[in-house]
């Protein structure tokens, strides 16, 4: 193949138009000339021999090929956002169940009860006591909500990100591979994609919570008549809470979740600067793909610092998500009904970060996971194709 500055062009993937190259695998102009108009070349290798056939490439079809470009990159963020999603949701729910019981049971308004769910125990006494009372059912409970939202958060997310960089970088008058210029970007992504995923992440929580709910209640001895109601699945909850609590409550948990776009903000900008990073230290170019294991250790790093500095937040979410009807939920009527007021009663009890290591368990595989296979199947699907011998 031919070069082009400093990269090469594999012999068969190229078109050589009025304004440069066009890479006819990605449809992407690889270069531009300043004006002029040329005949386009395409040349193929094959068995010792080659062919030349010559065509023009209109203006148009230049314009036509940078679109498709475009939309090819939106569909391969979509795609790998989805599938990270999917794999990271079935790897970590039972401690994502874990983490949210913790994260209830743990404010001072919570009843206790040591034979069901111990307060302040540790994450394997948790998962021992969901698996031998409730069995895997329990510490998969809330999987399909997770499975739904965790694949629409990464396929909504990472297309948006890339979408914003651009205005984020003219805003602030920085280039668009700068951090700050990624911080921006990421934080108005996250809070759009909250907005779209918000009512499953509600239904995720009471699926999550439910049978707690229930073994709480028969110990307290006030019977089953009163544990919340239960849901048969994540489109019973949906149509459950819509008619008996309206359709805001859905939404419910919002304004942390809005705020915990700071989270965002800090975990991947530094998550790509950990990665530039290692290219740096190695001598690799910028566009170089990273190993597999600084991949997972970047993502694992950006999300412990993440997480310490949000989790206030996410306790807050959980508690008004868990939230049933005009109660306070987890049988408490003396619940906080807003947020601030809750932060504040958390803060008093010195709650604010209960169940904060079973969340780091949990968030940290998965986070690893879902960015660690969204970097590398970008990657497979953006490779270009290798000349032929």
């Amino acid at each position: 193949g031919r070069r082009v500055g400093a990269a090469r062009v594999p012999s068969g993937c190229r078109s050589w138009c009025a304004s440069g190259c066009v890479d006819l695998a990605t449809h992407r102009v690889l270069y531009r000339y300043p004006s002029g108009r040329v005949e386009s070349v395409r040349e193929q290798g094959r068995g010792g021999r080659s062919s030349r056939s010559k065509r023009l490439l209109t203006d148009t079809e230049e314009d036509s090929a940078e679109r498709a470009g475009a939309a090819m990159s939106d569909a391969v963020s979509s795609f790998a956002g989805a599938t990270s999603g999917v794999l990271s949701a079935a790897v970590v729910n039972p401690l994502d169940v874990a983490r949210t019981r913790m994260q209830a049971l743990a404010a001072p308004f919570a009843p206790s009860s040591h034979a069901v769910a111990p307060r302040g125990p540790s994450v394997v006494r948790v998962l021992t006591n969901i698996a031998r009372s409730e069995g895997a059912s329990g510490l998969f409970a809330g999987l399909g909500a997770s499975s739904l939202a965790m694949p629409l958060f990464g396929a909504t997310f990472f297309p948006l990100l890339e979408a914003f960089k651009p205005g984020a970088a003219r805003l602030l008058g920085v280039d668009a591979s700068s951090p700050a210029c990624a911080a921006v970007a990421a934080a108005a992504a996250g809070a759009a994609t909250e907005v779209v995923v918000a009512p499953l992440w509600v239904v995720r929580t009471r699926l999550q919570t439910q049978r707690m709910h229930a073994a709480l209640a028969s110990a307290s001895g006030r019977g089953a008549a009163a544990a919340p109601r239960s849901y048969a699945g994540v489109a019973d909850a949906l149509a459950s809470v819509a008619r008996e609590e309206g359709l805001q409550a859905l939404w419910r948990g919002l304004g942390p979740s809005l705020l915990c776009c700071v989270h965002v903000m800090v975990q991947f900008p530094l998550y790509v600067w950990l990665q530039d990073e290692y290219r740096r230290r190695n001598g690799l170019r910028a566009d170089a793909a990273v190993p597999v294991g600084a991949l997972v250790a970047s993502a694992a790093s950006s999300k412990v610092l993440a997480s310490a500095a949000t989790y206030p937040l996410e306790v807050v979410r959980t508690l008004l998500q868990d939230a049933r009807g005009a109660g306070a939920g987890c049988g408490a009527s003396a619940r906080p009904r807003g947020a601030v007021a809750l932060f504040a009663e958390l803060a008093r009890s010195r709650s604010l970060y209960a169940g904060f290591g079973a969340n780091l368990l949990r968030a940290v595989p998965s986070s690893a996971v879902s960015l660690t296979a969204y970097s590398c199947i970008v990657d497979a699907l953006r490779r270009e194709p290798r000349a032929e011998a």
